[in-house]
């Protein structure tokens, strides 16, 4: 992809020498300076001196014999043939940063480095014992760890961020991923301590349903959209509650909204005096998988920590 649009940008200015050669990190110069149309903020953007900035621009309109900018004592602006360069820069500058990144994972996959994603509270569903077990039995890999939302993690695995991730099987996971249950997780119910339900031990979804509900997760996420068709399915949608700020704190000021969590968090709360934990009936499952990306071929050593994840849960 980076040749074809290079080739692609020759043909579009005749007038190049092909035999000359052009640093591929001039291209995302052309488009930093395109977009703040002041050599001085590009070049502090870009952190090179503005003299720097200013001849390897020169040297690109020479190379195409066309002018890509106007400059005047006021601003810079972009010409139609600066228009034109646009769209095969930014397919430049694109492909040598996946280039990049692919250099990146190989090299790391000829390693014994493994980067592994998580979910929150992983102590508590037995991945970092998990970990334990597999460095202890293979004293020489690398385990980098990151902890984020399944969100976060099913985006690392699709650009190599991460090797192997513990995400929730909140959404479809067959399409991309390599997924294998892993452990099983619920969703609870955590209401204040003087909440009419407090003192039952189990309730259903729909005895909420005038409730204000507290939700953690931002509205476009993943957990959101779970949670969204949770309750499509019990024939209602909460009232989301106004309260921005953090659900304990407004807990303990006398707020009084429900929450969902699962195992994990609830696990936290069960000693807190303010709220109570209950379980939902039926039970509502978000459980752990083990994922990798069906993009990458995974290493040795990160196909032998899959293998052991499935020998763990076996």
């Amino acid at each position: 992809m980076l040749w074809t649009s290079i080739r692609t940008i020759a043909r579009t200015f005749p007038s190049w020498d092909r035999r000359a050669k052009l640093n591929t990190s001039f291209f995302e110069e052309f488009l930093v300076l395109a977009e703040k149309e002041n050599f001085s903020l590009a070049a502090r953007e870009l952190e090179i001196s503005q003299g720097t900035l200013s001849r390897h621009i020169a040297q690109m309109e020479k190379e195409y014999g066309a002018p890509l900018f106007q400059r005047t004592t006021q601003k810079v602006s972009i010409t139609p043939y600066g228009e034109a360069l646009l769209p095969y820069a930014r397919e430049v500058v694109k492909g040598e940063r996946q280039f990049r990144q692919t250099v990146s994972h190989l090299r790391l996959k000829a390693s014994s480095h493994i980067s592994v994603g998580t979910v929150d509270f992983p102590s508590f569903y037995g991945i970092t014992t998990l970990l334990a077990n597999f460095k202890k039995e293979n004293p020489a890999v690398v385990l980098d760890v990151r902890v984020g939302s399944t969100d976060m993690l099913l985006k690392s695995l699709d650009t190599g961020l991460v090797d192997i991730a513990f995400v929730r099987n909140i959404t479809d996971l067959s399409q991309k991923y390599v997924a294998y249950p892993f452990r099983e997780d619920l969703i609870h119910a955590v209401v204040p301590a003087d909440h009419p339900l407090a003192q039952q031990q189990s309730v259903h979804l729909s005895d909420f349903e005038n409730d204000a509900f507290y939700f953690r997760f931002n509205q476009n996420s993943l957990m959101n959209q779970f949670y969204t068709r949770l309750f499509a399915c019990e024939g209602f949608m909460p009232k989301r509650s106004a309260n921005h700020g953090n659900w304990e704190d407004s807990i303990i000021n006398g707020g009084n909204d429900v929450s969902l969590a699962a195992a994990g968090l609830s696990n936290t709360l069960a000693g807190n005096l303010h709220v109570k934990v209950l379980d939902l009936e039926p039970p509502v499952h978000c459980d752990i998988f083990a994922a990798r990306s069906k993009n990458f071929e995974p290493s040795t050593i990160c196909q032998q920590f899959f293998d052991f994840i499935q020998d763990d849960h076996s």
